[in-house]
């Protein structure tokens, strides 16, 4: 976390955690891959190809939300991925004169951009995938017979 000294608030976090997040955080991940597709204008069908690698949430002066998606995408004839990443977009123009049109978000990529907001925040908060721990409680006639064997 890094707190920024002028404005005494928090401006960056970065949480790195070996515990598994909950499947509805990584579904709300993945589903940004669709507004990879939609603003960078490439074909439908590679949606399934790409893997969500982060999203970088920013705000202005007029605290005005801006968003760029990274992604990557195995290619079969290199050693390594192809990096997307999406031009900036804002939840909504950034001055009167902007064309509200071009480079704000749809009402469709603002809800999934809450709903990943509000997973991740509650990953942070410790809501994450419950571990299985397997309790196997002894039968009665097990603890007789090792407590016989210990007299």
């Amino acid at each position: 976390m890094r707190e920024n000294s002028s404005a005494g608030i928090m401006d960056e976090f970065s949480l790195n955690s070996c515990e598994a997040s909950k499947t509805e955080l990584q579904t709300a991940l993945w589903s940004m891959a669709t507004h990879v597709i939609k603003i960078c204008e490439l074909p439908h069908g590679m949606r399934n190809s790409l893997t969500v690698l982060g999203v970088s949430i920013s705000y202005n002066d007029d605290d005005i939300q801006g968003l760029v998606i990274t992604c990557e995408r195995t290619l079969t004839g290199s050693n390594s991925p192809m990096i997307i990443n999406t031009p900036h977009f804002s939840r909504e123009p950034y001055s009167e004169t902007s064309d509200p049109d071009i480079g704000v978000f749809s009402s469709e990529y603002a809800d999934s951009l809450d709903d990943l907001e509000k997973r991740a925040f509650a990953h942070v908060d410790g809501d994450r995938a419950q571990r299985e721990l397997e309790f196997k409680r002894p039968e009665e006639t097990e603890d007789v017979e090792l407590i016989g064997e210990l007299q």
